[in-house]
């Protein structure tokens, strides 16, 4: 930030920033022993929605047959959820954020489905969460506090798809409270004072932390955190995460 009020050095910070930290459990998670409204007692409904969801993920996002046999083992639970009201949502949902829906496409349709399919595979837990209630909240989160544009989001997206599991209140607004914080107490404004007039202490330049009271410094450093998601995206996941 250079200007007439003064200067900081954003690389050094952006360079700088903690690169680790813990964050909650998902909001995603279902007990595969919840009661399961599609089940009949001879247990046909049940089969009968295990095969759509099986020939869905077969047919629509070309997962091969490992992929859904680990599924079965990994997450049972995902093939007992309502194919119309929950999976196709949530993968309508993913195909929007990527940058295709049934108006336009920044990508070939194959493309999309591919990187929807790996997403699914690595996150298979993205399926067990609610559009309306999660995964929406969550990526409107990032996109509005970050100030991100479509192209930008869709690259946090490629790139940490598991953060739309994390819970916006519970996860979210920690972390991003915290990286805010951390740029505030660690960038350095240079102000530098014109000559003959005496500015705390003495002409020429003082170096402070930016301060929360003052509304120019918060966009400074909103701008330097928004630098610092778009270069380690992976800094909005956990529980661990190295982007060094």
């Amino acid at each position: 930030h250079d200007g007439a009020g003064g200067r900081c050095n954003s690389n050094k910070i952006i360079d700088g920033m903690p690169t680790k930290m813990m964050v909650r459990d998902t909001g995603c998670d279902k007990n595969d022993n919840d009661d399961d409204n599609n089940n009949d007692p001879t247990g046909h409904t049940a089969n009968n929605n295990i095969l759509a969801v099986e020939t869905y993920l077969q047919n629509e996002l070309h997962l091969s047959p490992p992929d859904i046999t680990n599924l079965k083992q990994t997450h049972p639970h995902l093939f007992h959820l309502s194919l119309t009201d929950h999976i196709e949502p949530v993968i309508f949902y993913l195909y929007t954020l990527l940058g295709h829906d049934d108006l336009w496409a920044t990508e070939p349709m194959v493309t999309q489905t591919k990187r929807v399919a790996e997403i699914i595979v690595d996150h298979p837990r993205l399926l067990m969460c609610d559009v309306e209630t999660h995964l929406e909240p969550c990526g409107d989160y990032i996109r509005d506090y970050c100030e991100l544009t479509e192209d930008e989001m869709r690259m946090v997206i490629a790139n940490v798809p598991g953060m739309l599991e994390l819970d916006v209140v519970g996860d979210l607004m920690p972390r991003m409270e915290f990286l805010m914080d951390y740029v505030m107490k660690t960038t350095t404004t240079t102000t530098t004072t014109t000559p003959g007039v005496t500015r705390g202490g003495g002409d020429g330049d003082q170096k402070r932390c930016l301060n929360d009271d003052d509304g120019n410094d918060v966009e400074e450093a909103k701008v330097l955190l928004r630098e610092y998601i778009l270069k380690h995206p992976r800094a909005l996941l956990g529980p661990f995460v190295d982007v060094g």
